[in-house]
């Protein structure tokens, strides 16, 4: 293990050692303190492998200190500047008689406060032993030109394939590698077939357990296999060749007709044609009760006896769907006679609680409003700009009144409007002054029995 502590009053100055911390187990240790100067520990490595090192930068002072890593003039890992404290950790691979520079600047610090401290530092040197090196090919001679160690080459004239020890002795691992120059049989219990000739081609067969694949064999004598894959086999005869079958199994599966299933099955029930789920025809089942079923093309299901659950008067009602029937079927109706439906219904002196009108807002685009009756009666109107035309749509035909309240909401400006000529006005047929004032409401009602004709026109009310 070496140590150092080193102290630089003022200026520049550097502190150097070589060779030592080699290993693990003799770390280089120490401190390089500074005030006024830049400091550098110089490190030159002795041999080739990898520098392992740990620095902390102490700033107690908060002076700007910095510190930072080089190889061979190149920086490894960026500047290390703190106020307060600092550490790195890392690596460094070098080759021998490479320097490193641990470069230390104490910032402002006149007081040595500010340090920098190589907590452990050791080089561990790079393996020497050999390894093969990759493969290289020639042709000029027979020995291979390559003396490097561990360097595999091949001949490619002759077929030698060499391998070149630590002493620079190129040594023959393989005479030839031509398919012509190995001959003979292999036995079996070296990996070979043990025969000169062969048919097929992948692994030779043996007599225990072999594995065949889609193997040709003329008229063999298999015994008893153990186990065997059909898929591709053929001509297997199923009123002999299969064992196991049920009584009536081989006919049914030679002729599958319907009377043969009958035959075979134990546990049938009915008579004739077997039956599919898609479309049969049954001559006079007994369901019995099913758990489901989909009516959709049944007919003649008799209402009066075939639907339960229904309501007293309901099958009445649904073989002969009348006013009359539907009052006795219903509980909680009110009023007689026909039945009511929405459009156009004929009421004879009927008593109407809480009627309601709807309101909508129609905008005003380019000047135009559009007031749809058939939307509701009453109409609330942002006037925010102009109107230049009114449209009514949808009126109810003549003979038949219809009013509607048009509310329209000032914003403070006096917009005009343009009244249709079908717009009558009493007091002499002038329409009146709008309200100007923002956030005031003007409220005319406009009534028509003649689709539209004429609108007769008054005001409701003014500057709300």
């Amino acid at each position: 293990m070496a140590n150092f502590n080193y102290v630089s009053q003022v200026g520049s100055n550097d502190f150097s050692f070589s060779g030592a911390g080699t290993g693990s187990g003799a770390p280089f240790t120490g401190s390089v303190y500074s005030y006024g100067g830049n400091q550098t520990v110089t490190y030159t490595a002795g041999a080739t492998g990898t520098i392992t090192y740990s620095l902390s930068i102490y700033d107690m002072m908060s002076a700007g200190a910095t510190a930072y890593v080089q190889v061979n003039g190149t920086t490894i890992g960026g500047t290390m500047s703190v106020s307060g404290t600092s550490s790195r950790t890392g690596t460094v691979a070098v080759t021998s008689g490479q320097t490193v520079y641990f470069f230390f600047n104490p910032g402002t610090d006149t007081s040595h406060m500010s340090y920098l401290m190589v907590g452990s530092m050791y080089i561990t040197a790079a393996p020497t032993t050999n390894i093969i090196k990759p493969l290289r090919s020639y042709t000029t001679s027979s020995t291979p030109p390559y003396t490097n160690a561990g360097e595999l080459s091949c001949n490619a004239s002759d077929g030698k394939m060499w391998l070149t020890n630590s002493a620079a002795t190129a040594l023959v691992l393989v005479s030839s590698l031509a398919r012509s120059d190995h001959t003979g049989t292999l036995a079996v219990a070296s990996g070979g077939t043990g025969v000169t000739t062969s048919t097929g081609s992948s692994n030779n067969v043996l007599s225990t357990s072999p594995l065949l694949v889609t193997p040709t064999f003329t008229a063999p004598l298999l015994g008893t296999p153990s186990s065997g894959t059909l898929t591709s086999c053929t001509g297997l005869p199923i009123s002999t060749g299969v064992s196991g079958l049920a009584t009536g199994a081989a006919t049914f599966l030679a002729t599958p007709t319907s009377a043969n299933l009958i035959a075979l099955m134990t546990d049938e029930t009915g008579t004739g044609a077997n039956v599919f789920a898609t479309s049969p025809t049954l001559v006079t089942p007994l369901l019995g009760t099913p758990t489901s079923g989909t009516l959709t093309s049944c007919t003649g299901l008799p209402i009066s006896t075939g639907v339960s659950g229904l309501a007293t008067g309901a099958a009445t009602f649904l073989a002969t769907p009348t006013s009359a029937n539907l009052i006795a079927l219903m509980t909680d109706e009110t009023g007689t006679g026909a039945n009511v439906f929405a459009t156009s219904p004929a009421l004879t002196t009927p008593t109407i609680t809480g009627l309601n009108e709807k309101q909508t807002a129609p905008a005003i685009s380019a000047g135009v409003l559009a007031l749809n009756c058939a939307s509701g009666n009453v109409f609330a109107v942002s006037l925010n700009a102009a109107i230049t035309s009114i449209t009514f749509s949808n009126i109810p035909t003549t003979g038949t009144a219809y009013g509607l309240t048009l509310a329209l909401s000032m914003n403070g400006t006096a917009y005009a409007i343009t009244w249709p000529a079908s717009v009558k006005w009493a007091s002499g047929g002038t329409a009146p002054t709008l309200t100007s004032t923002s956030t005031k409401v003007d409220i005319f009602v406009l009534t028509t029995w003649d689709a539209g004709t004429t609108w007769y026109s008054m005001v409701g009310g003014q500057n709300f």
